[in-house]
Parts: structure tokens; C-alpha cells; sequence
């Protein structure tokens, strides 16, 4: 909580400052875009096949994506971090991606996969799933961000201030706050409280994964 350490600060020391995150366990990469230079661009390539972190082979940008606020904060033998263009755009979700995992289904059933999901995204995106040749489970909603409509264009990447989980006494405590404040399941992205359901400022129903996309991590 230091005022003076604002993207003005960063910018001062980039990348190297990138990584560090504020009181909200948001890392710089995320909210100063210029300083860092992650504003959101085409994703003209995959990531890199080449890099990983220093001195570990197997630290790849697969291994980046699954807990990528701060994985993407490391950096190779040459200094390039994770979150910059030549390494892991997409794990880091520094550019505007939005494409199903073709890879991703439901208990391993081909047929359950991200257009399976789109038929019934309502109750189908909170359902946990794997990728091809891994065995990590993960929440639809991260691997089928348009079936599940979390694409960056479908909405802002801010939590609905409104929004809180259904069925409470005291509707101001159990709210987006609450859901960045549960801890990172074992394997997926994003806490497990995303996957509750609860009412949005508007009124409707919404997932947390749908109103607390900073939350989340679904922007």
C-alpha cells in the first residue's frame, strides 16, 4: 500500500516492476498495460515453444498458464518474462484471444467438449474438465471463454460491485471481494468461489466467473 508505487514508479524499472502486485494480488502486467507494454493486441502467434524458466525445461508456457499472475512474472536465461510478446502471450492472456480449447472435455469425453458446453453454458461452464495428455482439472469457463461468453468483448475486466452470492442474510460480505479471497483450487485458474452462483447489480442471476471477472481472471 505505498501511493508513490503507482504505474508512473513501474514504468521506471520495466519489466523488471511488472511483477509486482498491489493489495489486490494484482500484478502490474495487468493494470499499468503501458509500462509494461501488455496492452491487449492481435495474437499473431502461439506461444513460444522455446521458452521457459531459467534453468528448468519443464517450466514452460504451459506451465505459465496454470497459475499465470505469477508465473508470468519469471523470466528465461535472457531476461524475457514470461507476460512479453516472445514468450507466453496467450497463457498470460496479454492479447485479445478468444478461441475453445479444442482440446478441452468433460471426463475425458471428446463429445463433452467446448460446443457441447456452448448448447448449455449456463450450467455447463462451472462443470470441471481437462485438457488433451494432461491430468490437472480445470473450470470450463477457462478453457471455453466463448461458449461461456467471458471474452474480452462480451464486457469490461472489473468486478460488479453489485453482484453477491444468493441466499445470504447480509448480501454486502459475500461479494466479489470474497470470491478473489478464496484461495487457488489445486489445479484450474481462478478461485473456486467463481463457480457460485448469485445476483448481479442488475438483478439477474449471474456466476461469479461471469460478474467478478477481475476476480476470476476471466477477462
Amino acid at each position: 500500500g505505498e501511493p508513490s508505487k503507482d504505474c508512473s514508479w513501474v514504468n521506471e524499472f520495466a519489466p523488471q516492476r511488472c511483477g509486482v502486485k498491489n493489495q489486490k494480488n494484482v500484478p502490474a502486467f495487468e493494470a499499468c498495460l503501458v509500462a509494461c507494454d501488455t496492452c491487449p493486441g492481435p495474437c499473431d502467434s502461439q506461444d513460444s515453444t522455446t521458452w521457459y524458466r531459467t534453468d528448468d525445461p519443464s517450466r514452460d508456457c504451459n506451465w505459465v498458464r496454470d497459475f499465470y499472475q505469477s508465473r508470468c512474472t519469471r523470466s528465461n536465461e535472457y531476461g524475457v518474462y514470461g507476460f512479453e510478446s516472445s514468450a507466453c502471450p496467450y497463457a498470460c492472456r496479454v492479447c485479445n484471444f478468444c478461441e475453445d480449447d479444442p482440446t478441452f472435455s468433460i471426463n475425458n469425453d471428446i463429445t463433452k467438449g467446448c460446443d457441447w458446453v456452448s448448447l448449455a453454458s449456463q450450467s455447463r461452464c462451472t462443470k470441471l474438465g481437462s485438457y488433451a495428455n494432461r491430468t490437472e482439472t480445470y473450470f470450463a469457463f477457462t478453457a471455453c471463454p466463448n461458449a461461456c461468453h467471458v471474452c474480452s468483448n462480451y464486457s469490461d475486466c472489473s468486478d460488479d460491485s453489485g453482484w453477491f452470492k444468493n441466499n445470504e442474510d447480509d448480501e454486502s460480505t459475500k461479494n466479489c471481494d470474497w470470491v478473489a479471497a478464496a484461495p487457488l483450487p489445486v489445479d484450474g485458474i481462478g478461485p473456486a468461489r467463481c463457480a457460485i452462483k448469485g445476483t448481479n447489480s442488475d438483478g439477474n442471476s449471474a456466476y461469479a466467473f461471469e460478474a467478478c471477472r477481475s476476480a476470476c481472471l476471466t477477462c
